[in-house]
């Protein structure tokens, strides 16, 4: 599976948390574990890997939902 594969299953995975943050399903270590592996992807990318930038987008989209609704967790 290439690291553009990889990527999209774990953002879809991502995805899935973020947009359910206060629903019961959501386990907080399963949606930090989801989103170290998106990072691990991120930093192990090379020139020749070549990410598209839809897929950085997506990254940084989802973060800052998960930021701003953070405190849904306290």
């Amino acid at each position: 599976m290439s690291t553009t594969e990889q990527l999209e299953r774990l953002l879809r995975k991502y995805y899935g948390y973020v947009a359910d943050l206060e629903g019961a399903g959501v386990e907080i270590l399963d949606l930090l574990a989801i989103r170290d592996q998106i990072q691990l992807l991120l930093e192990q990318s090379t020139p020749e890997s070549v990410l598209s930038q839809r897929l950085y987008n997506q990254v940084y989209q989802l973060d800052d939902v998960f930021w701003r609704e953070r405190d849904v967790f306290k």
